[in-house]
């Protein structure tokens, strides 16, 4: 918006799918060097650099957007020998992923179904994103809130669906819940939450 005035006020006459559309792309470096298992033990070392190229179109019809967002991870120094640290593939190989592709409906005001790939941050299904890529997850979710959350009063935000598929933070290929959990299947998971919050007070 700022660098590219004229295109601002070119798309200002633009449907708003057009009009409100995001692009950003967030550049992110990790360096890792760990001795495990103390003297004599292994070692894991990488140096990564890369990061996140995102897309997101404003609603159609004021109900409907589509979003998605690229993850990649890439080798600067990487040797062999020191793999699993987490920030490459266990090979120290690059890799980049489509952690995020997911259609987005506001079904009035400030509740919306969200279903696909997509980001969620929860007490448990949450993004762990402390190497060069989050958790992304595949399912359909429903959240909302009631009241609002800035004013004196009472609110309520909800949140609840089903994550069939988890995307790890070092990995390109998406599992289902339960076998990345440690079982030897496929199942996904029902989530249901919610926080009552009033004032400084929440529950």
């Amino acid at each position: 918006l700022t660098l590219f005035p004229q295109f601002r006020e070119t798309m200002s006459d633009q449907p708003a799918f057009l009009r409100d559309s995001k692009f950003n792309v967030d550049f992110r470096s990790y360096y890792r060097n760990e001795a495990v298992g103390g003297p004599g033990g292994s070692l894991k070392e990488a140096w990564a650099a890369g990061g996140a190229v995102s897309f997101e179109t404003g609603r159609l019809f004021d109900i409907l957007s589509l979003g998605g967002v690229l993850y990649t991870s890439l080798p600067v120094v990487a040797p062999s020998q020191f793999g699993n640290t987490g920030l490459l593939l266990d090979n120290q190989q690059g890799y980049a992923a489509l952690g995020q592709l997911y259609a987005r409906a506001r079904l009035f005001e400030t509740h919306y179904v969200t279903v696909g790939r997509y980001y969620y941050d929860t007490p448990f299904i949450g993004p762990h994103d402390n190497r060069m890529t989050p958790n992304t997850f595949y399912g359909y979710t429903l959240t909302g809130t009631f009241g609002k959350p800035d004013g004196d009063g009472p609110s309520f935000h909800y949140g609840g669906g089903w994550i069939g598929a988890i995307k790890p933070q070092d990995s390109i290929d998406f599992q289902g819940m339960a076998r990345a959990a440690g079982a030897n299947a496929d199942y996904g998971t029902a989530v249901l939450g919610g926080r009552l919050t009033w004032g400084k007070a929440s529950i």
